[in-house]
C-alpha cells in the first residue's frame, strides 16, 4: 500500500473518529449543562450566568466535529430536485463542484478561525462571565474546519463508481 493511500485511509477515518468523540462527549456535556442550568432555574436558586456563553461554544464545537462525518456519508441538505434527471456524468461534476466549494469554504473558516486565534491569544481575549480563553476554541475550529476541508478534497478525487 503506497503512502498516500495510507493517507487517504486515515484521513477518511478521523471524520468517524470525531462523529464518534462528539456522540460520546461533547452531547451528554451539552445535555448535562443544559439540565442543571434548567434545574437550578426551576427551582428559583437563579442561574448559571455562564452557561450560555460556554454552551455557544460548545455547540459551535459540536457542530463543526460532525460536519466531516455528515458530508463524507453526504447525509447533508441536499436540493436534488433535478439532479436525479442528469446524466450520470453531469451528477458527476455537480458532486465534485459541490466537494470543491465545501473544501474552499472549509479553508477559509479555517484560516479565518486561524487567524482569530492568533489575535485572541496576543490580546488575552476570554469569555465575558468565566475566566477563560477564547483562543482554544478558536483554534479547534481552524483544526475542525481543516479536516472538513482535507476530506472534501480526498472526496474530489474518489472514484465516481463510489459516489
Amino acid at each position: 500500500m503506497s503512502i498516500i493511500q495510507l493517507l487517504a485511509r486515515k484521513i477518511s477515518d478521523l471524520p468517524r473518529l470525531l462523529e464518534l468523540a462528539t456522540a460520546t462527549i461533547l452531547l451528554p456535556a451539552i445535555v448535562l449543562l443544559v439540565t442543571v442550568d434548567v434545574g437550578i432555574r426551576s427551582a428559583g436558586a437563579g442561574s448559571l450566568s455562564w452557561s450560555h456563553e460556554l454552551l455557544g461554544l460548545l455547540l459551535l464545537v459540536f457542530f463543526l466535529m460532525g460536519l466531516p462525518y455528515c458530508a463524507q456519508r453526504n447525509d447533508l441538505i441536499r436540493v436534488d430536485l433535478f439532479v436525479r434527471f442528469f446524466p450520470t456524468g453531469v451528477m458527476v461534476w455537480i458532486h465534485r463542484l459541490s466537494n470543491l466549494l465545501s473544501a474552499s469554504i472549509g479553508g477559509l473558516l479555517s484560516y479565518q478561525a486561524a487567524v482569530t486565534g492568533q489575535d485572541m491569544f496576543t490580546y488575552n481575549d476570554g469569555m465575558v462571565t468565566l475566566p477563560v480563553p477564547l483562543w482554544p476554541f478558536a483554534y479547534s475550529v481552524a483544526i475542525l474546519a481543516a479536516v472538513w476541508s482535507i476530506d472534501q478534497l480526498r472526496l474530489i478525487f474518489t472514484p465516481s463508481s463510489n459516489l
